[in-house]
Order: structure tokens, then sequence, then C-alpha cells
């Protein structure tokens, strides 16, 4: 998952709601809103976000992510990585697909 979460206040609910909906459809996902602390710093976090894109076989983009610099960094990185993106949760994940 990827999307805004700097000045969000309710992003863990936010991210986990759409957890919730891509493991109904049988994905496995990697949520970085229940990895991440605070005490790591903005630039350690997109470290471990890296690190997260890299074994996942999708990303996909919550809502309204265009306003997160963090998940336009993402993008980026996905695109120069060959990921396959998914922008909201609206595109079904396939069964057994990373995400």
């Amino acid at each position: 998952l990827a999307g805004g979460v700097t000045g969000i206040p309710d992003y863990k609910m936010k991210f986990k709601k759409v957890e919730s909906e891509l493991k109904t459809l049988g994905a496995f996902v990697m949520n970085p809103a229940e990895i991440l602390t605070d005490a790591f710093t903005w630039e350690e976090c997109m470290h471990i976000c890296y690190a997260i894109i890299d074994v996942c076989d999708m990303i996909v983009f919550m809502p309204e992510w265009t306003n997160s610099k963090g998940a336009k960094k993402e993008h980026e990185y996905g695109c120069r990585n060959c990921k396959t993106m998914v922008s909201g949760f609206c595109t079904p994940v396939p069964k057994g697909v990373t995400a």
C-alpha cells in the first residue's frame, strides 16, 4: 500500500480499511502504516517503503495518493522498477499476489 501519511490524523485507519478489502480478495498485503513508527525520520520511512516495494508484486495506491510527496516518490520508484501499480483499490488484485 502507498498513500499519504504525513499530516493525516486517521491514516492508520484508512490504510487498515484498504488492507482488509484487499485481503478479502486473497492478497497478502504489506501495510506500511502497521510497520512504520514515529521513531523513524521521513527519509528512513521512505527507505523502508522502497524495500517493501522491492518484495511486492504490485503497489496499490490509496485514494488521493497524488497529494502525498512520499507516495509520489513511491510511484516514481515503482515506475523505475517496472512494478504493476493500481491507483485506489477498484481493480481486483489477483489471488496470491503480494501487494
